[in-house]
């Protein structure tokens, strides 16, 4: 089983945008067997904080009930997920202590891949500890041959 972390950006884009790239990686992830998604408690709760921060009020102009879309989506998540508890105290992204639990999740969860839209931080490290860190983008090229021109 191929087990992959999602980081908190991603997410939140596959919550926004149901056929951007995000939400593809996630739902394919969560359709097919030979993957794990693997969150720690941290994520989902970077997630859910997130989602309801009163500047992405403009996204949710067609949902009646936002927090109960945001509950939802992050229910969905905490029922197919390989809970984390995080041990590891990790410091490769310098003053980002958000990033570095994004980094101790996929370490203590034992995760083969780390997909995340923060290319800024994470897209130096490449491949980290084992892990293999993507793009979402990346993700679906490797994994599902699909192509963007």
């Amino acid at each position: 089983m191929i087990r992959v972390v999602l980081d908190s950006n991603v997410l939140v884009a596959a919550a926004l945008w149901e056929n951007g790239s995000p939400a593809r990686v996630l739902d394919h992830i969560l359709a097919d067997e030979k993957f794990a998604l693997v969150l720690s408690d941290f994520i989902l709760d970077e997630t859910r904080h997130v989602l309801l921060r009163p500047k992405l009020t403009k996204y949710f102009t067609k949902i009646p009930d936002r927090e109960a879309f945001v509950a939802e989506f992050i229910g969905r998540l905490d029922r197919f997920r390989v809970p984390v508890h995080e041990e590891s105290v990790v410091d490769m992204i310098p003053n980002d202590p958000s990033d570095n639990r994004v980094l101790a999740c996929a370490l203590d969860g034992a995760a083969h891949i780390l997909v995340t839209g923060n290319d800024h931080h994470f897209g130096q490290l490449g491949i980290w500890e084992g892990i293999d860190i993507l793009t979402p983008r990346a993700f679906l090229e490797k994994y599902l041959n699909a192509s963007f021109q």
